[in-house]
Parts: C-alpha cells; structure tokens; sequence
C-alpha cells in the first residue's frame, strides 16, 4: 500500500501544481504560502481518497476471498 501511495501522490502533485501553473501562469517560486498550504492539504485529501479507493481491488488481488461457507 505504501508504494501505491508514492504513486498517487506523485501523480496527484504533479496533476494539481502543474494545473495550477499552466491556468493562472503564476511560477511555483511566486507562490504565497497560503496557496502552498492549499496545495498540499488538496493533494493530502485527494491522495489519500484515491489509495484508499485503488487499494481495494488489489487487496481482493493479492488476499482473494475469504468465504470459508462456500467451499
């Protein structure tokens, strides 16, 4: 899960800072420390949202199904 999560974060900063770069033209040195604190809160709930969500269907994957009742 922890590699998942590297994976999201990365790919969530790049998505939200680049985003934010190319619509208000405004360079990442320029920023104010509000829009820094912003920034990493969405990319920390975001982030956190979607490991969540890709993790359950590798937790099925890798620990399959539990049902002792049907064998």
């Amino acid at each position: 899960m922890t590699v998942l999560a590297l994976i999201v974060i990365t790919v969530m900063a790049n998505a939200m800072i680049g985003g934010v770069i190319d619509q208000y033209q405004i360079p990442f040195s320029n920023w104010s420390l509000t829009m820094y604190i912003t920034q990493a809160m969405m990319i920390l709930l975001y982030s956190t949202v979607f490991t969540g969500l890709l993790s359950i269907p590798l937790w099925y994957f890798f620990l399959g199904e539990s049902d002792e009742q049907g064998k």
